[in-house]
């Protein structure tokens, strides 16, 4: 979804610089990816509930890629699936 946002912010700021006589094509461009999209205190709870999980997955998968041999060998796993769990994260 984040692709969306920078491909749209992206575009609209072309746009805005490129022609300026058609304000449809500008920062309008962003509400048209995702239209139904809250505003209200439903938008300001789906943020901070997306940047808590993201801090969550951070400090899970930190540590695992910065440590990887180590969590390899206690797991018995090959080190390129527990590379690619970590990167998941």
């Amino acid at each position: 979804m984040i692709y969306k946002f920078a491909l749209g912010v992206a575009i609209a700021l072309l746009f805005a610089q490129v022609s300026p006589h058609l304000p449809e094509l500008s920062l309008k461009l962003l509400s048209s990816l995702n239209p139904v999209f809250p505003t209200d205190i439903l938008g300001w709870a789906l943020l901070l509930l997306r940047v808590g999980f993201g801090g969550l997955f951070v400090l899970h998968g930190y540590p695992k890629i910065t440590h990887l041999r180590e969590w390899s060998d206690a797991m018995k796993m090959p080190l390129f699936l527990c590379f690619l769990s970590a990167a998941s994260m």
